[in-house]
């Protein structure tokens, strides 16, 4: 069984393997299908893995600009389509997490060019075939809508066999209308979420279930606030479902859906499917809908509801405030690296081993200022900035427990270092120094793991990553040409002491 975790190539933020774009920056997971480690597991056939982006070569242009200093840093050369931010986010939901049956793997290049969307979403055009589908063979259909229901896809609405839903909503309320639990987890980590499949009548849904309370908690308790149907979950012609505005499964073309939503945030054309996406002003509702080319009529359905409804309110004083009693489970190690992935890390003339907890950085001079009310989901990740005197290195922050938590008590299981604020010596695993050793030096260590290179207009950045039972590693680097190392990045995320 292999881990949970994968990296965000652009961030650098830990993210989920459920995730197939990064929830902090929308920058697009080309790879992420593993198994759990730790966390709440599933059962029975489910997969947690996400579906997948079917062009592994992909190009991006963003006409913004980079304003701050560590965003004009070099970032692994691709740059998101602002539009897009948050759309992949909640693709971990799609069916055994792959991609959609309807989409095949290519290998052209995709280009996507936008501006950020207002509420009258504009359109984007991505080409992933040569040609844009022409088969408009589906009919057209007039439609009565069910009482109660609206005509603006942001309301968050569906219509399922006679029974009108519209997120958020109670797990309870839901399952109530006679669905039944297929597989998922049980148990919701505090300020997250979990994946539920459920049926009724011979059609199943993936739901996306939300726990608004810091602790941990039973599914029951939670609400469901996104919901994936498709072909292989909603035989045809036996059931009707309904969209606001009248957009039918199985039945609306692409141009009904265009008539009734307007042009689509992100179309995407594919050989076989035309991806329409719908993302609001904030990037916290999302609609996508998958057409089918060969018959011009809607496959499949994602809605996701992202943002925190007004009446919800985290109880601060329920967040535990000791530390996990396997923080103090670390030992420090006794020298430097001496190997490439003995995540290792030398600080300041200080020996960590990452994982490690925040604690020990603050003990050896380390200060970190974060908000009074911020605090890390269950299971979950967040970055933050620790400084000493003039420098300043971020790290990122795991929560290995269920329950919320306060940043001090988390763990730092990935550091990064920019020639713009950090003034003490790094020297990371594999004995690479931070700003003395090059691009090449960083190559020659990691090389044989198989180059990823991007091109930028000032110099390369090199990734490598190792995977398997017992670390998932990542490690970056970025250099002007053959200069010194000035953005570097290394995350290990198993810790070898927690049970």
């Amino acid at each position: 069984m292999q881990n949970q975790y994968q990296y965000c190539p652009n961030c650098r933020q830990i993210i989920s393997i459920t995730d197939s774009a990064c929830k902090f920056c929308g920058h697009i997971i080309v790879k992420a299908n593993y198994e759990n480690k730790y966390g709440t597991s599933s059962t029975g056939d489910e997969k947690t893995s996400n579906l997948q982006v079917s062009a592994p070569n992909v190009s991006y242009t963003d006409s913004s600009e980079k304003t701050s200093k560590k965003n004009i840093l070099p970032i692994i050369g691709i740059a998101l389509a602002v539009v897009a931010l948050i759309v992949l986010v909640v693709l971990a939901i799609t069916k055994d997490g792959k991609k959609k049956e309807t989409s095949k793997d290519t290998t052209e290049q995709t280009e996507i060019t936008s501006e950020e969307p207002s509420d009258t979403t504009e359109q984007v055009t991505t080409e992933i075939s040569t040609e844009q589908p022409t088969d408009t063979t589906a009919p057209s259909t007039e439609t009565v809508l069910p009482e109660g229901m609206s005509d603006d896809w942001k309301d968050m609405q569906i219509y399922i066999d006679g029974d009108l839903y519209q997120f958020p909503m109670a797990y309870e309320d839901f399952m109530a209308t006679g669905w039944t639990v297929v597989s998922g987890e049980e148990t919701m980590p505090g300020i997250n979420t979990i994946k539920v499949i459920v049926e009724r009548n011979g059609m199943q849904c993936r739901l996306v279930v939300m726990n608004y309370d810091v602790l941990e908690a039973p599914r029951e308790t939670g609400y469901v606030i996104g919901i994936y149907m498709d072909v292989d979950s909603v035989p045809v012609g036996q059931h009707e479902v309904m969209l606001p505005g009248g957009v039918v499964m199985y039945q609306s073309s692409a141009e009904d859906i265009v008539a009734t939503y307007g042009e689509a945030s992100l179309t995407i054309f594919e050989d076989e499917v035309t991806q329409m996406e719908y993302v609001n002003s904030t990037y916290t509702l999302i609609a996508e809908l998958l057409v089918d080319n060969s018959s011009n009529a809607l496959g499949s359905i994602l809605l996701y509801y992202s943002q925190t409804p007004d009446w919800v309110t985290y109880d601060m004083s329920l967040v535990p405030t000791n530390a996990p009693d396997f923080n103090s489970n670390y030992v420090a190690p006794s020298g430097p690296s001496q190997d490439r992935f003995d995540s290792i890390v030398s600080v300041d003339g200080v020996n960590y081993q990452l994982p490690v907890p925040l604690s020990v950085f603050l003990d050896n001079g380390w200060t970190i200022n974060p908000a009074d009310d911020d605090i890390i989901p269950g299971m979950d990740n967040r970055d933050f900035t620790i400084y000493k005197g003039d420098s300043e290195i971020d790290v990122c922050l795991h929560n290995y427990t269920m329950n919320a938590m306060y940043p001090i008590n988390a763990m730092v299981v990935g550091i990064r270092t920019s020639d713009y604020f950090c003034d003490v010596e790094v020297v990371f695993p594999g004995d690479i120094y931070f700003e003395s050793d090059t691009g090449i030096d960083f190559a020659n260590t990691y090389g044989d793991l198989g180059d990823m290179y991007y091109f930028e207009d000032d110099g390369y950045s090199l990734n490598y990553e190792v995977n398997n039972e017992q670390q998932f590693v990542y490690i970056y680097a970025s250099s002007l040409a053959e200069e010194e190392i000035l953005d570097y990045y290394y995350y290990e995320f198993i810790p070898q002491f927690i049970d």
